[in-house]
């Protein structure tokens, strides 16, 4: 199966290692990536923008490229795989205010000049979609070489991934994706209570000190109940959490290491190529304490 692949800006500096291992990932279920030859900044931050329309253009250009690439390459879906949790969010909301709201496409339009029509047939898809719908959780417990016994993983949705209703790819209160995949791979789940909760966001360029006690507040509830490593799917909340906890580790005691969920899924099939030496190390280290 092929699928196109929409990668955005932060996957592509610090978050490497998630990109590296997604695809890695997928590539053993026999789902070939083929990333955009054209894409752009999904816009994922619409600034001041007074015309609140306009915020819509970059992601929709992005859909029409995508939409583009599958005819060109007579690709049998219409697929657009993302890995960020903010990239989904904002294209997949893109798409659907353009498909419901005639106001919208209608000035989404009007900043079109050269591109083609777009026809909304797109289905943006995050990296877990894929996993739990299309892999499914059974073939991904055939893959298991190396159950991940070893670690109380403590998963961290943040907001973008759920939220709004119609968007997220799950509950918003009580998701359980994440949850279904990280005990296919045989690891110990963490009931925390703030595994939904926002982890500052952006607020980290305005007052980061609000969001090292944010991040503190956190960590701290993951690791009362356990939890020995973090897993999440978004670039800014591993950012947010894994600074966070560097700058509140006097009082937390002790840093956790953050993963991105391709990760773990690597490690337990026994993929180690997928996996940046450094970041394999500490799973190699959790796995034997």
């Amino acid at each position: 199966m092929k699928m196109m692949y929409y990668p955005g800006c932060t996957v592509k500096t610090t978050a490497k290692a998630y990109e590296k291992a997604a695809i890695g990932v997928l590539k053993e279920f026999n789902i070939e990536v083929i990333e955009l030859s054209n894409w752009t900044c999904c816009g994922v931050y619409p600034g001041l923008a007074k015309d609140n329309y306009y915020r819509l253009v970059a992601p929709i250009r992005n859909l029409i490229y995508a939409q583009e690439e599958i005819k060109e390459r007579h690709i049998d879906n219409e697929y657009l795989l993302t890995l960020c949790s903010m990239c989904f969010n904002t294209l997949k909301s893109a798409n659907q205010e353009y498909k419901t709201n005639d106001v919208a496409r209608e000035r989404v339009s009007y900043f079109m000049d050269t591109e083609p029509y777009y026809e909304a047939k797109i289905k943006v898809v995050h990296f877990i979609e894929v996993i739990r719908d299309i892999v499914g959780i059974r073939n991904l417990e055939r893959r298991v070489i190396r159950p991940l016994n070893k670690l109380n993983v403590a998963p961290f949705y943040g907001c973008y991934l759920l939220r709004p209703e119609g968007i997220g790819i799950d509950d918003s209160e009580n998701p359980s994706a994440m949850e279904d995949i990280m005990r296919g791979i045989g690891a110990r789940v963490v009931d925390y209570p703030y595994r939904t909760q926002c982890c500052g966001g952006y607020l980290v360029t305005k007052d980061p000190d609000a969001t090292w006690d944010r991040v503190y507040t956190i960590v701290k509830s993951a690791i009362d109940r356990g939890a020995n490593i973090i897993v999440t799917t978004c670039p800014l909340c591993a950012f947010n959490l894994e600074e966070g906890q560097k700058r509140r580790q006097d009082k937390l005691g002790t840093i956790l290491p953050v993963f991105f969920e391709p990760e773990l899924i690597a490690f337990a099939i026994g993929k180690e190529e997928y996996i940046e030496k450094d970041r394999l190390e500490i799973l190699n280290n959790l796995m034997k304490a």
